[in-house]
């Protein structure tokens, strides 16, 4: 299992629609046999906390986010100077999955526009199939009974988080895992070694009086050499 942290931007103006999707969308995702998600959103700030660098500080150490876009969410600077303007920045190390939460024009934003949405249709989960289906049709809709809206909501859930795991692995963003293995290996190669050194050095000293001095400057050689790998390897990482 991999540990996958998740930004979920959204306008507070939607926060009707937010609060049923916020807990659907967090069950879905905690159903993941590949990824433990831990997802964020901000009504997780804590009380007394510098609230925009908290933000920020969730933003940058994410490696998806979640953007819940609507008629609000581009009504906002704040979204738009602090959180999607961030995301581009680190385009390359980010997945950025925009969803269609709102009824809204696309193309509101050039950059946003280019990035494939997450616009299911909503003859999927039980409604007519009008144009512009969003998140909040469904979540503010009459059409269906209470019971087949919340078994449309979850499904509805199920199948963004099965999109957003398939786009995170083609992506490749998290490709930075096996590296960190290999890190890893050459590490302990290098440890290894020292100790291996070292143990040739005393052996040398105390038992191979006739080469002890070869053999010890030659331990010394190893030991030293292995040192310097091991001091380079730590700060290159």
């Amino acid at each position: 299992m991999v540990h996958v942290k998740l930004f979920i931007s959204y306008a507070h103006n939607d926060d009707e629609s937010f609060d049923v999707f916020r807990p659907a969308i967090k069950e879905a995702l905690n159903k993941s046999d590949f990824f433990i998600f831990d997802a964020w959103e901000d009504s997780g700030i804590p009380v007394g906390t510098n609230w925009h660098a908290y933000i920020q500080k969730k933003l940058n150490n994410c490696k998806i986010a979640i953007l819940c876009v609507s008629d609000n969410f581009f009504a906002s600077r704040y979204i738009l100077e602090s959180e999607f303007k961030e995301l581009l920045n680190r385009y390359n190390n980010v997945l950025i999955l925009p969803v269609y939460f709102g009824n809204c024009k696309i193309d509101t934003w050039q950059d946003l526009a280019a990035i494939q949405f997450f616009k299911p249709k909503g003859a999927e989960y039980g409604l007519p199939d009008i144009p512009n289906f969003s998140f909040s049709d469904l979540s503010k809709t009459e059409m269906l009974s209470q019971a087949s809206k919340s078994i449309a909501i979850s499904k509805y859930c199920e199948n963004l988080s099965l999109h957003l795991q398939q786009a995170y692995i083609e992506a490749k963003i998290g490709d930075d895992e096996p590296k960190k293995l290999a890190d890893k290996i050459v590490t302990y190669v290098i440890i290894a070694a020292i100790i291996g050194a070292l143990v040739f050095t005393f052996y040398s000293l105390l038992f191979e009086k006739e080469t002890k001095q070869f053999n010890s400057i030659m331990g010394s050689g190893v030991f030293f050499g292995s040192f310097a790998a091991f001091t380079y390897n730590k700060k290159s990482h």
